[in-house]
This record gives C-alpha cells, structure tokens and sequence, in this order.
C-alpha cells in the first residue's frame, strides 16, 4: 500500500517537474483544449426534454409503452383548457380555437376536440338497455289510444277523457289492463305535477316538470350527445381540445416549442375575443417544455450567482486579485473541456444533467482551493516556486487525488441502471470532476509558475511572519483540547437523530417539482381537480370482445373512475334489442301524431275531468284499503300496497290543480291550460316523432363512428385501445400505486404515463440508492489504498456517516422530503463527505497532530465548504422546485460534512492519539537542478 501512495506521489513529482520546466506550453494547450471544446459545445451541445429519452428503449419498463405508441402512432398531445359555466359560450370557442389551429397543418398532424355523430343519430335507441326498450314498448301501448288515426285532433280535454277511461274498473281489475294502467300512470303523474305546477303561476313561464313518453331517455340521450360532441367534463363547464404536434425539428433538443408558442399566440387571440372564458394550454409537451425552459433559465441564473459569489469569496479570502482569478480561471476551463467532451460522448444534456454545470462550479473549486492554500503555505515557508509546486502535487496533490476519485466515483457509480438521465449525469459530471482534478493539478500550476517566476523565497518568509499564525495555532488548541466530551456530545446527538431515519419520506409527485405559477401546470391541476388531470393508463388488446371483457373488469375497480374505448359506442346485446324494437317500430306505425294546438280548451269541462279523476283515485285508493286485510291472506298484499301509493300520489297534484283552478277566471284558466296544452302535448309530439325517425332495422356498426375516435381507439393492425382513467389524483403516490395495482391485474402489459410515472420514479430512487451503496463501496476501497490503514479509513467515514445522519434528521425534523430531484444528494454527500475527511486525516497523518487551522487545510476546508455551500444554495434562487429542493437538500449534507469534518473529526483524531507521520519523502524535498533553473 505505501508502494501505491509513493507511486502517486512520484507520478505527481514528474508532473510538476513538467509545468515548472514549460509552464507556457501547458498553458497553450489548455487554451487550444478550451477554444475547441467550447466551439463544439456553444455549437452543437443542446438538452433533451423528453422524459421517455431518459429510459433506455430495450428496459423493461418501457417497452410496453413504445410498443403502445408504435402500434397507435402516439406522440404526447398539447392539451387545450377551454373554461366557464357556458357551455355553448366554451364550444364557440373551442371551434374558434379549431379554425386557428387548421390554418397550421404543418404544426398538427391531429385536432381532436369534437365528433361527427351524424351517421350515429338515427340509431341512439341501440344505446338504451333492454329494460329501458321495454319500458317505451309498454308506454307506448299505454296512448295507443291517445295517439291514434281519426279525423278528431289530440287536444288538453281529449287527453283528460283518455285518462278517465284509465279508471275503468272492469279493466283495473284484470292483469293486462294494471300492467297498462301502470306506465300510463306513471307519466301522467308527472303530467299533473307540470299542471299544477303551471296553474299556480301567473307568468307565462314554461314548464319544465312536465313529461311524457320516452321523454327522461331522450333527453338524457340528446344530453349526452351534445356533451360527446364535445370533449367536455363537468357537464360541458370544461372543454379539452386534444392537438398531436407533427414530428417538428428532429434536430431541435427541444422540438414542439415553435409549435406551442404559436398555440399559446392563438390562446391569448381567443381570450380577447371571448371575455369571461378561461384559455389555457397544458398537457405532456408543454409541462416537459415549460420544465425545461425554466430549469435552465433557473440553472444559468445559478450558476453566475455562484461564479460572482465564489470569486468575491476568493478575493476576499485571499485578499489579492491574482492567484484567485488563476483557480477561478483554471475552473472554467475544466467546465468547457467538460462540455466539449459531453458534446463527443453523450451528445447532448438532459433535463437532470444540466444542472452540472452548477454542481461542477461548487465542487470544482475546490481543488483549486487546496492547491492554492497548500502552495501559499509553501511558498511562506521560503520555498522557490518550484520547490512549492512540487511540495504541493506531492502530498496535497495525492488527497486531491483520492478525493477527486471518490468525488468522480460517486457520480460513475450511477451509469450502472435503466435510467439514461441519471447514467448520463454521472458520465458527465464524473468526467467534470476529473477534469477538474486534471486543470487544477497541471493546468492552475502553470499558470502559477508563469505569475510567480519572479517572486523570491524572501517574500515568502516575510508573508510568514504575518497573519496570526500563533493565533491559529491557539485556535487549534482550544477547539480539540477536549475531546471526550465533544465526542460524547456528538455521540448521544447522532444517535436522537439516527433514530429520524425511518421516518423520511419520498414524494413521488412529479408536478410538485415543478414552478406552482406556471400555467401549464395551474391548468395540469384544474384538469387534476375536475377529472384527474390528462393522463390515463393504457391497455392494448386484439379484439372488441376482449376489449369488452377488460372494461367490465376494470369499471369494478375502485380505482378506476371511467374507460373509454371503442366499445363505448358500440351497443350491446343487439340480439336481444332487435325484436323489442321491432316492437316499437309497430307501435309508433298505429300512432298519428295529431295535435290542434289552436283549438281552445274547454276550461268548464277541464274542471269536471278534473274532478272526476280525483273522485276516480279516492275510490281506488279506497277500495284497496278495503281489501288489503283479505288479500294479505292469500299473498297479494304487495300488489294491492303498490296499488294504495299509485292512487295516493294522483291525489295531491290533482287537489292543487283543482283548487288553483278554483282561484282563476275562465279566461286566465284558459290561457294557462293552453299554454301547458303546447308545452307537454307539443314535447310528446316532437319526442315520438324522433322515435318514429329512428332506424330499427340496423345496428350502430365501427364504420358509422366518427374517424377521430376510430383513428384513436383501432391501429392499423387491427389492435383496440383502452384508455382507463383514474377516479383518484395518481400524481399522488398512493393513489398511482393503487391504480397501476388494478390495471396490471387486468393486463400485466398495461401501460401510459400512470403506469410509466411510477417506473420511472421507483427506477430512478432505486438507482440512487444503489448508487449510493455502490459509491460508497468504492470510495472505503480507494481509502484504504490511500491510506493503508482500518482505522484512518473508519476516521475518514466519520464526516460522511454523521454528516449523512443529522441531514436525513433535519430533512425530518423540517419537514422535507426527498423526492425524483433531490435524491441525487445520497451519492453526492457520500463522494463530498468523504473528500473533506480525506483532506483532514491526510494531513494529520503528515503532520502526526491535529493541526488543521494552524495549517492551510483548515482554511481550505472552510473555503472547499462555503463555495460548494454557494454553488448549491444558489439553485434556491430559481422558481423551478426541483432545483430548490436539490440546493437546499445538498447545502444541508455539505454544512454537516463540513462540520463532522472540520469540527468533530479532529476531536476524533486528537482522542484517538493516531500519530501515523509519515517519514519524509526525500526525493520530494526538492526539484532537479534543472527544473530549478527554469522556474
């Protein structure tokens, strides 16, 4: 092990002779090295911003789901919001909308927002059930005898008579006739119901309570017609215009966005013209577009506010403008060959990689800071330049060394998944890091040989003479001279919060990553609120009949509010519904729809027909009081109760029709009998004549449906989709795992953005806490090879095992969860931590005592730590809620691994007594003569 240590250490001595002895050749290639690189990537790196490129296509997960949408050439819809309480208001502009968009063809290769039902309108009874077909057949039969042929017109008095032959008794008594007497009763209660209704108002108010034969169906048939004319929810409040982008700019990272912005132009246009509407746009493309844009914006922002607060934060720690504007320099650098090397192997950034950038600024900087403080230690002690410069790659050159690896490591660690986006950020921020290491090893030395070639050691021993070293040494002293008791402290306050850990939490809700105030996503969760949103899960099937015996299974779910396929408009059981309306067919021939609305009322003889049929009800009613005793004996004490409550609900409206006529001249009685007269014999009228339109002869066939529908639910080959949607907020963790639960017991190949938001998310925490397990593996291998010893790697793990504890505790104490964004902190903190904890116990180990602020380990520590602290708590400053929790989950894990580091691990070290000094290395005293001369 110390063979690998003295290795390193001499590699690094080669590499210093190197810069000392061409110091502007190395700084010209790094320049040639940054201008290409930088070329390529200002020129051809972009971000991807499709969710499903952050998968790999062959992963298990999410071939169901290409397969889908190959099969039925899906591609993510923008979703159009149009809303008020007015639904004809909301379809005026739904078709203004529709025009807008048609005059784009090379923007949408669909516009889904409506369907022709035309060649479907004269066979909306095949819809009906069988019970409810039967139910027209025996009303029907019930005004045979009112609408019948003859030269004698149908009017109000006519009507009245026919219910009074109702009441015959002889007819009553029989089966057939109570069977008849029942249907017709029915409607003519709710006839009298409308008469009183309308007899006790004085304004010509229509009725609305009035109804008649077959009229409860129609106009639940009519309704529901002119509400799937529409995609609509909330019975037509809410109307959702549907529009599949064509392929757009394959070259583009970010394809659609020409399209939605020429979407949101046609909204803002609609929302003038039609005051008092709400228009919004949301739906896949836009949220993953808005996300995208934000993020980056979010991202940029962030990282000048860390590269301004760094640099001041170098100035002023170092208290010179030179030296730090050299690391800084030697950073940037690091992040364009980085960039230009992500443009050679990835390609491209994705929606979780490019936040690199940010991560790469406050990790980065921080070799540049151990250089730097170790070099200027050196330099005060009288080295050359040279000599300083060797002294510094060798022993502070070795932990930057390991701690860049362990960095690096924790990012490569998780390339080993399904999940492209994660694989792709540790490609390219482990590459960062060693990039990193490399610039601030080879390049920032250059450039210090180049600036300080001049500079004599006399100046440096009288630098050392300032700046308070004993008062750092006493810092020292003070701060470790008791370390039992801090170690105790710690100990029992490690162990309250190990005991936080169970209870953190994950949210799995993607849209609460997402900036609340974007309108995509205030429209994502009206939709959300009103109808579970736009997403739904997905089932493929061979056949209409197993489409069929799927839906039956999945409405029985709890989780499922609707399914919508095919067969939804294809009507059932026509077998059995064709005699039955053959039935009526024959009916609605013997019927003449006869009607004089012109012909005055008789109000005196309406009086007396009214009166005789309250006289008619209180007999039966009567009668069949008389005889309930008797016929409870031989068990027909229902028929006769049945009979008691049809007599009893005749009476009241036929008393308050009665005594409102009572109150009324004959000629204000006339004008309200007549007017009642038009509304319900006018309805009766127009509903059997759209009865007598309607084909009996032919069932609704899959050619008759409208070709949206048809386009949407049957694919090329033939398969039948099943869009299933949830009856609960599936962006919720519960609610999705319940429902994705139900559809996988119906087809364990079911698929759609519930069922792929779940994978996703579960691969993507998986895959950070294996990665985590696997860095963490790594990173005590690399240790111990650093080190050589059990227990100077234990003392390296203390910073990351209390800095990984209190952060989890504190998330829990706070109330913060983790979720798909932040959760990359787990192999971060690990690959951190341990870098600070090398740093500390390298430098003990060189120095054989606790030695840290005395030295220049301690400041760049504190310097390591702050600068990271900035680059990450500068995502706070973004609107986009996934990079705040991710700055705000990190600031946490590196303010206590700086702490554990820089505060608890020395207490440990000092208790310990480890003195493990290393001998000197006298082949890194100095450089050859050689290399001396031309530094």
């Amino acid at each position: 092990m110390e063979k690998i240590h003295s290795f390193a250490a001499n590699q690094l001595k080669k590499v210093a002779i190197l810069v000392v002895a061409h110091p502007w050749k190395v700084v010209l290639a790094a320049i040639a090295m940054v201008l290409v690189f930088g070329w390529l990537a200002a020129t051809r790196l972009g971000v991807l911003n499709n969710v499903n490129d952050l998968v790999r296509a062959d992963a298990k997960i999410h071939k169901n789901y290409l397969d889908y949408k190959k099969e039925f050439g899906v591609r993510e819809e923008i979703v159009v919001v149009v809303k008020s309480p007015d639904f004809e208001r909301n379809k005026e502009v739904a078709n203004f909308l529709a025009e807008q968009f048609e005059k784009r063809p090379e923007d949408f290769e669909r516009i889904y927002y409506r369907h022709d039902f035309s060649a479907m309108e004269g066979r909306m009874l095949n819809y009906a059930p069988v019970d409810e077909l039967e139910g027209i057949v025996l009303k029907l039969g019930a005004y045979k005898d009112v609408f019948k042929g003859g030269s004698e017109a149908m009017d109000f008095n006519s009507m009245l008579d026919e219910a009074i032959g109702r009441f015959d008794e002889s007819s009553l008594r029989s089966k057939q006739g109570w069977q008849e007497f029942k249907p017709f009763i029915d409607e003519f209660i709710g006839n009298l119901e409308g008469l009183a209704s309308q007899l006790s108002r004085s304004a010509d108010q229509p009725d609305q309570n009035a109804k008649s034969v077959g009229q409860d169906r129609l106009a639940e048939m009519q309704k529901e017609l002119a509400e799937n004319e529409y995609l609509s929810v909330n019975g037509g409040e809410i109307l959702v215009m549907l529009l599949t982008p064509t392929e757009g700019d394959n070259e583009s990272f970010a394809p659609f966005k020409a399209i939605i912005n020429g979407v949101r132009a046609d909204v803002i246009e609609a929302r003038a013209a039609f005051p008092g509407v709400d228009v919004g746009v949301t739906g896949e493309p836009v949220l993953l577009d808005d996300e995208l844009t934000q993020s980056t914006e979010d991202s940029i922002k962030a990282a000048i506010i860390t590269f301004i607060l760094i640099s001041i934060l170098f100035f002023v720690a170092y208290r010179e403008l030179l030296r730090p504007a050299l690391a800084i320099t030697a950073l940037v650098f690091s992040i364009g060959w980085t960039m230009g090397l992500t443009t050679l192997t990835v390609g491209h950034l994705n929606i979780i990689s490019q936040a690199c950038v940010i991560m790469l600024l406050g990790l980065g900087i921080d070799f540049g800071i151990q250089i730097l403080g170790r070099y200027e230690e050196e330099i005060a002690s009288g080295k050359s330049v040279g000599d300083a410069v060797a002294n510094t790659l060798s022993h502070t050159g070795v932990a930057i060394l390991t701690g860049g690896s362990t960095t690096a490591i924790a990012f490569f660690t998780m390339c080993f998944n399904d999940f492209i986006g994660l694989a792709e950020l540790g490609i390219i921020s482990g590459s960062g890091i060693l990039m990193s290491v490399l610039a601030n090893l080879v390049f920032l030395p250059a450039m210090l040989v180049i600036c300080d070639q001049k500079r004599k050691p006399s100046e440096g021993r009288k630098k050392a003479s300032e700046g308070g070293s004993e008062f750092r040494k006493k810092l020292d002293r003070q701060l470790f001279s008791r370390p039992t008791l801090v170690i105790g402290t710690v100990l029992i306050a490690t162990v309250v919060a190990a005991l936080q850990i169970p209870k953190v939490k994950f949210d799995y809700n993607l849209l609460n990553l997402q900036n609340p105030k974007m309108e995509s996503v205030q429209y994502e969760l009206d939709l959300v609120e009103s109808s579970n949103g736009t997403i739904f899960g997905v089932i493929v099937t061979d056949s209409l009949e197993e489409a069929r015996a799927m839906k039956n299974q999945l409405v029985s779910k709890e989780t499922v509010a609707k399914v919508r396929t095919l067969q939804d408009l294809l009507p059932e059981d026509w077998d059995a519904k064709k005699p039955i309306l053959a039935k009526i067919r024959k009916q609605l021939d013997q019927l003449e729809f006869n009607i004089d609305f012109g012909k005055g009322i008789d109000v005196d003889r309406a009086r007396s027909q009214l009166k005789e049929l309250l006289n008619a009800s209180n007999e039966g009613k009567e009668q069949a009081s008389k005889h309930r005793f008797k016929a409870k004996l031989v068990g027909k004490g229902g028929e006769v109760e049945e009979a008691i409550a049809i007599f009893g609900k005749l009476i009241p409206p036929l008393e308050k029709s009665i005594e409102a006529l009572e109150g009324l001249d004959n000629q204000e009685a006339g004008k309200r009998l007549n007017r009642y007269q038009v509304e319900v014999l006018g309805k009766m009228q127009k509903e059997l004549t759209w009865l007598k339109a309607q084909e009996f002869d032919k069932p609704v066939e899959l050619s008759d449906l409208p070709e949206p529908l048809m386009t949407r639910y049957l694919s090329k080959n033939g398969k039948i989709l099943l869009e299933i949607y949830p009856k609960e907020n599936v962006w919720q963790e519960a609610a999705n795992k319940a429902f994705v639960a139900d559809l996988k017991s119906v087809a364990e190949k079911a698929t759609g953005t519930p069922v792929q938001n779940l994978a996703y998310i579960s691969l993507l925490r998986d895959s950070y806490v294996e990665a985590a397990g696997w860095a963490f593996l790594a990173i005590v291998i690399l240790i111990f090879i650093h080190f050589k010893s059990v227990i100077k790697v234990i003392l390296t793990l203390i910073p990351l095992v209390l800095g990984v504890i209190w952060t989890i505790a504190t998330m829990v104490w706070s109330g913060i969860e983790f979720n798909p964004a932040n959760i990359i902190t787990l192999p971060l903190v690990i690959g951190i931590g341990v870098a600070f904890g090398v740093y500390v116990v390298d430098r003990h180990r060189e120095e054989g005592q606790v030695n840290l602020f005395a030295s220049s380990t301690g400041k760049a520590i504190l310097l390591s730590a702050m600068t990271t602290i900035i680059g990450f708590s500068s995502m706070m400053t973004g609107d986009y809620v996934g990079l705040q929790s991710l700055g705000l989950v990190m600031t946490l894990g590196i303010f206590f691994c700086f702490i554990s580091s820089g505060l608890i691990l020395p207490q440990f070290l000092a208790w310990s007594g480890q003195s493990g000094r290393s001998k000197p290395n006298k082949k890194l005293q100095s450089l050859p003569e050689t290399a001396k001369e031309a530094s």
